[in-house]
């Protein structure tokens, strides 16, 4: 009997240790993400932002190509850009069989479908967490922490710094 309680105990002393180690990482991030915040200044957004209202399908497709240009040109606004690729994706038909081809033949290879979807999922959670979108953080860091940033930041106490920034 004594071997199955060393066995629990083993057992919950390993899930605390990566709970413990999942927390830890968390605050790293959160730390990391506001003093990128802090450091980029308070910025405005360059435009792109204001004029999404590109009218027909086709209109918003010839914006989608202007901002993926614009993006290469203005790195240091590539989460902006992003932003408002994802709310310009979120208007079009992602899930429709022609749009992937559609976009790769305008915009080139680098746009699959998960991107696309990607970038909706991070224009609907900065519509609520604005601030994110100021980081100076790359766009494919917080491509490829995203889970764990929407995580970081929805629990977060700070929630005002987030929402309004």
């Amino acid at each position: 009997m004594e071997e199955v309680d060393d066995d629990s105990d083993f057992e919950d002393a390993k899930r605390n240790f990566e709970r413990e180690k999942k927390k830890k990482a968390q605050k790293d991030l959160l730390v990391q993400l506001k003093k990128s915040i802090v450091q980029s200044g308070s910025r405005q957004f360059i435009g792109v932002v204001d004029s999404l209202d590109a009218g027909s399908t086709e209109g918003r497709y010839a914006k989608l190509v202007k901002l993926h240009n614009q993006k290469k040109e203005l790195q240091s606004f590539a989460n902006e850009i992003n932003y408002a690729m994802g709310q310009l994706l979120n208007s079009l038909p992602i899930k429709s069989p022609e749009f992937s081809s559609h976009i790769i033949k305008l915009i080139g290879k680098g746009y699959s479908k998960s991107h696309c979807y990607y970038l909706v999922s991070f224009y609907k959670f900065c519509s609520k967490y604005k601030t994110l979108i100021y980081s100076n953080l790359s766009s494919n860091l917080i491509k490829s922490k995203f889970k764990l940033i929407q995580e970081c930041i929805t629990s977060d106490r700070d929630v005002q710094f987030w929402e309004s920034y």
